[in-house]
């Protein structure tokens, strides 16, 4: 009976041993985890294109096109051409799956998330205001791209309400980031000690996107 009594007690404990470390390990892995809402700001270094520097600031909405692709709602600031490496900032609502017939790249192969240059943008202590205030409006509120003159460096902030909590580590070569499906997001991009953006785009939850932008931009 004391046998049982203690192989009982042994077993007890042992239970105990594996819950602590398995609420050990959980607890670890939800710090390391971003918390559910990333606010983030980067500067970013531009890219000299057709002799100046390149910055475009581009959304497109949650849409299927006239071949019956469908694509995600997305933010994109990049530099340089359509290439995969030279986005700086970018959001992407939901995975995309690939559309087959287009030439352009796709960065990170259509996943969803937030995501970060490591080469051409490093976390910023500055911040820019995610408001649309002193920029012309109406808003556009379809798919379209804009390229926007710069002389320097240019901050990015980026604000998403993501689905879950998600680690923010290296996504592949270029790219580290946040990787889960997007809720809303907002972006705003500006010059480097500047306290304004000359770009603001946002993401809503219904899949709807609207860009302001400045005289700069067109």
């Amino acid at each position: 009976m004391r046998g049982g009594l203690r192989t009982k007690a042994l077993g007890v404990t042992a239970v105990a041993v594996l819950a602590t470390a398995l609420g050990a390990t959980q607890s670890s892995a939800t710090a390391r985890a971003e918390p559910a809402t990333v606010d983030r700001t980067f500067l970013c270094a531009p890219r000299a294109f057709g002799g100046k520097l390149d910055l475009d600031a581009e959304v497109k909405p949650a849409h299927v096109d006239k071949h019956g692709r469908r694509f995600a709602p997305l933010i994109d600031v990049r530099t340089g051409g359509s290439l995969p490496e030279l986005g700086l900032v970018f959001v992407r609502a939901r995975f995309q799956p690939r559309a087959w017939g287009l030439s352009i790249p796709w960065p990170l192969q259509g996943r969803p998330g937030v995501y970060a240059n490591t080469q051409r943008c490093a976390s910023a202590r500055a911040s820019l205001p995610l408001s649309p205030r002193g920029l012309p409006g109406p808003p556009i509120r379809w798919g379209k791209r804009v390229d926007c003159a710069v002389s320097g460096k240019v901050l990015v902030r980026m604000r998403a309400d993501l689905a879950q909590a998600a680690p923010w580590r290296r996504a592949d070569r270029w790219y580290s980031g946040a990787r889960t499906t997007v809720r809303e997001a907002k972006v705003a991009v500006g010059a480097q000690g500047s306290a304004k953006p000359f770009a603001y785009m946002e993401i809503a939850r219904s899949g709807a996107v609207r860009l302001w932008y400045a005289p700069s931009c067109g």
